[in-house]
């Protein structure tokens, strides 16, 4: 067979390219709801926990981004600082309408077989504490569970009980989440029981919805986005329109990728932290995850969220959790996500003039001469002795302090007044100042 020409080559990549871009195109539209877990997630595995101080200054940060959703509470029977917290925001005023509380949905198990009779402790808390919305989250695997003594049927009856218990004792107003905890291990081998389960939650018509995780960050975007899509499909036959959410953990890379194919496959919502801090080394925040579908053109989350604020946001509730800043190469919200590394051109969706920020110029061997003039002016003031000429020679030096084995760093005030000094300028006050005390 004869070679392909270039000009057909370029015409089937359009088609090819066009095809696999337009699976975006649903998220432009999607109203996404967001279910807060910015006070439980952030904590998860933390070397320092949060104190009741802690939970109040994420839980104010979380409420300026415009989540009304928020999960503030997992109960156990530990006396934890949630208990305290919980009855806190209750007499402030805080409206219980959008506070959530994880509960388990048996008070425990034996011999693989879950206790069917004991209220969970989670939900005797949340009835004392005066919350309403409950989060059930139930385990299908075989690792949890012996289905051959307690069946799959015998799971449903189980939800149903807490379900209806939840309704009649939290108000008939409460709204209730399942969520399925453990799908990587299950829907290799086991879809039928989810299915199974899903189902039945979906006609028995009392839930807000269904949320699944991936736990440990170990599966590819489209194992998660067919998980969406199939559970989708069975609620969609049983015309059931319940939320689903879709909360990732980070392993090898792909979390915010798997947050987004599980958006495209069928999820509407995501339960995450809106920063990145998490169980195993992270979750797919919030913020990450709207930002992309701001970028992409969806105009909702923007009329729905404090979109502007979603990156002080972030940076605060890691301050809070870990007492240091993000990683500075975070997306979104790093330090240095919205620089200007290669020119001074804005891309087409600018993270700092999105943000109301001014972008740091990045002062590296790939700096242009007007990138150094502009970083001169902005760390010094306008000064005629900044040139284009004086930039050019402070190029030349970056290459040749390479060239020479030297390593400096050329970003700071100190650095670049060095830079500037070695390559002919004429020191100001304020530069001199600076140099003298290095």
């Amino acid at each position: 067979m004869a070679s392909m020409t270039a000009k057909q080559l370029a015409k089937e990549y359009e088609k090819d390219v066009s095809k696999e871009l337009f699976k975006y195109e649903c998220l432009k539209d999607l109203d996404l709801f967001v279910l807060d877990n910015s006070i439980r997630e952030s904590t998860v595995g933390q070397l320092r926990g949060h104190t009741n101080e802690d939970k109040w200054e994420i839980f104010n940060e979380v409420t300026k981004c415009g989540f009304r959703h928020r999960i503030v509470a997992s109960y156990n029977h530990q006396k934890r600082v949630d208990d305290e917290f919980v009855k806190e925001v209750l007499a402030k005023g805080e409206d219980p309408e959008g506070l959530w509380a994880f509960s388990e949905v048996t008070e425990g198990i034996s011999k693989k077989v879950p206790d069917q009779t004991s209220i969970p402790v989670g939900l005797l808390k949340m009835k004392e504490a005066g919350l309403r919305n409950v989060i059930f989250e139930i385990d299908l695997g075989n690792s949890t569970y012996n289905f051959k003594k307690f069946t799959v049927e015998d799971m449903c009856r189980l939800v149903e009980k807490w379900v209806l218990w939840a309704k009649s004792n939290l108000g008939s107003n409460s709204k209730v989440l399942v969520s399925l905890r453990d799908l990587p291990d299950v829907m290799p081998k086991k879809s039928k029981r989810v299915f199974h389960v899903v189902d039945f939650l979906a006609r028995l018509n009392l839930l807000f919805g269904i949320c699944f995780e991936e736990p440990r960050g170990k599966s590819l975007p489209e194992e998660c986005g067919s998980w969406a899509k199939f559970i989708r499909k069975v609620m969609d036959s049983a015309n059931w329109k319940g939320h689903l959410l879709v909360h990732v953990h980070e392993k090898f890379g792909l979390m915010d990728a798997t947050a987004l194919a599980s958006l495209m496959g069928g999820a509407n919502g995501i339960w995450a932290s809106v920063c990145a801090e998490g169980a195993s080394i992270g979750n797919a925040s919030s913020c990450v995850t709207i930002i992309n579908l701001v970028r992409l053109g969806n105009q909702k989350v923007l009329k729905t969220y404090n979109c502007s604020y979603l990156r002080q946001a972030a940076i605060r509730v890691t301050e809070i959790t870990t007492g240091s800043p993000p990683h500075n190469k975070q997306p979104i919200f790093g330090t240095r996500a919205a620089d200007f590394t290669f020119d001074l051109n804005p891309e087409d969706f600018d993270i700092a003039s999105f943000f109301g920020e001014k972008a740091p110029v990045r002062i590296t061997s790939l700096a242009s001469p007007q990138m150094i003039l502009s970083r001169l002016s902005e760390l010094f003031g306008n000064s005629s002795e900044f040139t284009l000429e004086i930039a050019s020679k402070m190029r030349e030096m970056i290459l040749e302090d390479l060239r020479s084995g030297r390593k400096e760093e050329y970003m700071s005030k100190a650095g670049l007044a060095l830079l500037f000094d070695r390559s002919g300028g004429s020191l100001n006050e304020v530069m001199r100042d600076i140099t003298h005390c290095r």
